[in-house]
């Protein structure tokens, strides 16, 4: 295993690819270097605060990927993206399409399922995300005016 630095995680982070091999190698390279789940927590808000929809469903996912397999070894890191995971959600929400909407509901719904977080905040987080608008993904811009066309 490489060598746990910021630097890493973040190049790790930006490498991620949409397989569940890929995901599952980083959450486990993740939680093999537990002793800074603060640290990778923090890094992993900071790059999903930065990316797009698409990307932000993927980190996502690997925070499912690392909640889900770190359950065993104690709650370190599931109390620390409890304190973050509820903003990257709904700033995921706000700016994705529908599509990615049902995911991200589906997404709650299994770790209600699963007992990843106490039902409490799982019913907190999807009622704030459901009361959450879209953002437009082009902000209205007033058309140009319209010149006559001459008629030949």
């Amino acid at each position: 295993m490489s060598a746990y630095t910021p630097e890493v995680v973040r190049d790790k982070l930006k490498k991620l690819s949409e397989t569940a091999e890929s995901i599952q190698t980083l959450s486990h390279w993740i939680i093999y270097h537990w002793k800074w789940h603060a640290q990778s927590v923090e890094i992993w808000k900071q790059e999903i605060d930065m990316a797009d929809s698409g990307r932000r469903l993927l980190y996502l996912y690997l925070a499912n990927d690392i909640l889900q397999e770190s359950r065993r070894r104690g709650s370190n890191f599931i109390d620390e993206f409890a304190k973050v995971i509820q903003d990257a959600i709904v700033k995921t929400w706000r700016v994705s399409p529908d599509a990615i909407q049902k995911k991200i509901l589906r997404l709650l719904t299994i770790w209600e399922q699963r007992h990843v977080f106490s039902p409490s905040f799982i019913s907190n987080l999807t009622d704030t995300v459901q009361l959450t608008p879209q953002l437009s993904p082009h902000p209205s811009t007033p058309s140009p005016p319209r010149t006559a066309s001459p008629i030949p």
